[in-house]
C-alpha cells in the first residue's frame, strides 16, 4: 500500500512539473489586428469534425492520448469561444444537439502535427526538467462554413504553430506565458472571423 502511494505521489509530482514548467514560443506570430463588425442577427452555428487527423513526428499518432474527434472538437471550441465572448454569434454546438436546423454549419478538416524527441522527454522528466525538452505543435486546418438557408459554402484555411519548452527555470514565468498563449488564440479567432465576413458570411452592420 505504501509503495502504491509513493508511486502515485511521484507520478502526480511529475505531472505537476510537466504542466507548470513551460515556455511558449509562437512561430510566425504576426497577426493583423482587425476591427470586426457585429452581426445584425447573431447566428446559431452547428459544428462537426470532418476529416481531421493527428500526427506525431511525421507519422499517424498512435499514442491514443486523445482521439481525433475530441481534439478536433477542442480546436473548434478554441476558435469559436471568442466569437461567443464578443457576442458575434448566439451559440454553437454539435449538429445532434440542435433540435432545429442552425443558421450555419461549420465543418473542421485538417491535421495537427506534433514534434518532439521521446528520448529527450524521458531524460527531462527523470531530471525533473533540469534538462529541458520541447514540443512543437502545428495546426493546418480548413474550415467550411455553410449557410443553411442559401446553401452557400465558404472555405477558410487556418494555420498556427507554437513550441512549448519544458524547463524548470521558466516556472516563475508560467502565468505570463499562459496569458500570452490565450491572447494569441483570441487574435487568431478574430482574424478567422474577419476573413469569413470578407467572404460575405453573416449579416453585419454597415
Amino acid at each position: 500500500m505504501i509503495k502504491k502511494f509513493n508511486l502515485l505521489t511521484t507520478l502526480s509530482l511529475l505531472t505537476l512539473f510537466l504542466v507548470i514548467t513551460g515556455c511558449m514560443n509562437f512561430n510566425k506570430n504576426t497577426i493583423p489586428q482587425v476591427q470586426n463588425k457585429v452581426p445584425i442577427t447573431k447566428p446559431d452555428i452547428a459544428v462537426k469534425v470532418g476529416d481531421f487527423k493527428q500526427y506525431y513526428n511525421g507519422k499517424i499518432d498512435t499514442r491514443g492520448i486523445i482521439s481525433n474527434k475530441k481534439m478536433g472538437e477542442n480546436c473548434i471550441k478554441g476558435l469559436l469561444d471568442p466569437w461567443m465572448q464578443d457576442k458575434f454569434i448566439n451559440n454553437f454546438m454539435s449538429e445532434k444537439q440542435y433540435k432545429k436546423t442552425a443558421d450555419y454549419t461549420l465543418v473542421l478538416n485538417g491535421k495537427l502535427h506534433e514534434k518532439s524527441s521521446p528520448t529527450l522527454n524521458i531524460i527531462s522528466i527523470l531530471t525533473l526538467f533540469i534538462v529541458p525538452s520541447y514540443v512543437k505543435t502545428e495546426f493546418d486546418l480548413s474550415l467550411e462554413l455553410t449557410d443553411n438557408k442559401t446553401k452557400q459554402v465558404y472555405k477558410q484555411p487556418f494555420k498556427a504553430s507554437f513550441t512549448v519548452w519544458k524547463d524548470l527555470i521558466f516556472l516563475p514565468l508560467f502565468p505570463v506565458f499562459w496569458i500570452r498563449m490565450d491572447n494569441r488564440r483570441f487574435d487568431k479567432s478574430m482574424y478567422l472571423y474577419h476573413n469569413f465576413i470578407k467572404q460575405g458570411t453573416f449579416n453585419t452592420q454597415k
